[in-house]
């Protein structure tokens, strides 16, 4: 199990847009540009 909620939210807030990526496609889905943004990260933290 990977925790990647850093990369989501911010210590105060949680942010609609992450430099020019859209982050949530509604309230529970990520949208696929910025789950493609993630994966270098979600491979890294998995010791991929």
């Amino acid at each position: 199990m990977v925790d990647m909620n850093d990369a989501l939210c911010g210590k105060d807030s949680c942010p609609a847009v992450v430099g020019n990526i859209v982050v949530l496609r509604d309230n529970h889905y990520l949208t696929a540009t910025y789950a493609l943004a993630l994966a270098p990260y979600l491979t890294k933290a998995a010791g991929l």
